[in-house]
This record gives structure tokens, sequence and C-alpha cells, in this order.
């Protein structure tokens, strides 16, 4: 089972605040380090604005971790403990997830035209918040995702990509988890204001969705 990627088609208005990334069978524990053991089980990340928290998720099936690869007919989602956010939720749009190659969650998320990122700090053992950067509309995935090779063993060069809009819409920006998310670089200039919705994984490669201002049901 492949995850599909979300694609908000919503014009002036926000996407539904909940993403999807593929990670480890338990936080924090990639097992034998291989593709399917750190990034072969299903996650979810919502922020539940009745509770007013974030809330993480995981595919599970008879109370055990479900894996993608197995009969996608049966799994349901539970509760996992994960990290908290520093800002009140009704305050918070744009919602990213994503897993490093150790196995921790990695979240993102646009605050008033600023970026915030929540990342495991193995220095300290605890998760930490990096931010604010200047962007709108973040997205992450891991790397990994994209070299399709169930049999690799090593995936510790593995970065998180962090993709986001400059503050007019004009500018596809990227940090890397490899950097500590430290260093800005620009991708691409755009010929007008673009909102993105999505990074996603294919041979090789990582595409990005989204869709242009003049143009917000198209993607491309």
């Amino acid at each position: 089972m492949k995850l599909k990627p979300q694609i908000g088609r919503r014009g002036s208005d926000y996407a539904p605040e909940l993403a999807l990334a593929p990670g480890p069978a338990a936080i924090g524990d990639v097992g034998d380090g291989s593709f399917l053991a750190a990034y072969g089980y299903a996650w979810l990340a919502i922020l539940d604005k009745d509770a007013k928290a974030l809330k993480l998720y995981q595919a599970q099936q008879s109370g055990a971790p479900w894996r993608r690869d197995a009969d996608p007919s049966g799994p349901g989602w539970a509760e996992v403990s994960g990290p908290t956010i520093p800002h009140p939720v009704g305050e918070i749009r744009h919602l990213a997830l994503a897993f490093d190659s150790a196995g921790y969650p990695v979240l993102a998320y646009e605050r008033s035209g600023e970026l915030w990122i929540i990342t495991w700090s193995t220095a300290s053992a605890q998760y930490q918040t990096l931010g604010p950067y200047p962007g709108v509309d973040p997205v992450l995935i891991a790397e990994a995702e994209a070299r399709y090779d169930l049999e690799a063993t090593d995936l510790s060069s593995s970065d998180v990509v962090l993709l986001y809009l400059s503050p007019d819409r004009l500018t596809v920006n990227m940090r890397l988890s490899s950097q500590n998310y430290a260093t800005e670089t620009a991708v691409e200039t755009l010929t007008e204001p673009a909102y993105l919705d999505q990074l996603v994984a294919l041979p090789w490669q990582l595409e990005a969705l989204g869709s242009l201002a003049s143009d917000p049901k198209g993607h491309g």
C-alpha cells in the first residue's frame, strides 16, 4: 500500500489540517534499519481543534502496528503519544509530518506567516522547536522514500526535506534535516503567487504538488 498525496482544493481557504506519512513500527525504533522497518508503517497527524491539541495516530490491526505491504482491508487508527506543540491549535495551519531516519516524527506548520519545526534532538534526548522562519505552506518528506529500495539497510544519511513558499508565494525554498533546518535554499522562482499542498516521492526524485493562485482548483 502506498500513502496517497492529499491535495487541497481550497482556493483562498485552508486545506484540512491533516498529514499522512510513513514511519516505523514504534517511535524511535527502526529495527534492523531496513527501509520497511523505518518507513513501512502508516502514521497520521491531525490538529484536533475540538480537543485543542495535536494528535498522532498509527495504523494498527488487532492492536499491533500494521505494515503498509499487508492486507489493506483491516487497519484502523490508534492514537499514539507524540510531541506537543508550543502554540494554540487555532493559530496553526498547513500541518506537515515526516519521520527521520532514526524513527522520530518531524512536524512543521505555519503560524502568522512564519514556519515552525518540531524535531527530535539526539543531544538533549527530547523534542526541540526550531523557528520562526519566514514562509508559508510547509511540506515535509523523508528523502529515503524516493529511493524505492526495499533492500536498503543503511538509511542514516537520509534527509528530511522541508519545502515551503516565501511569504509572497513567489519562491519555493528548502531546508534539510542534515543542516538542522538552519540554511534556506531557493529551489525555484515562480512567475505568479502559488499554493503548495504536498511533497511526494517518485522513483529517485521528489515532486511538489500545488496550484497557482490564479487557478486554485488546478494542480501541478
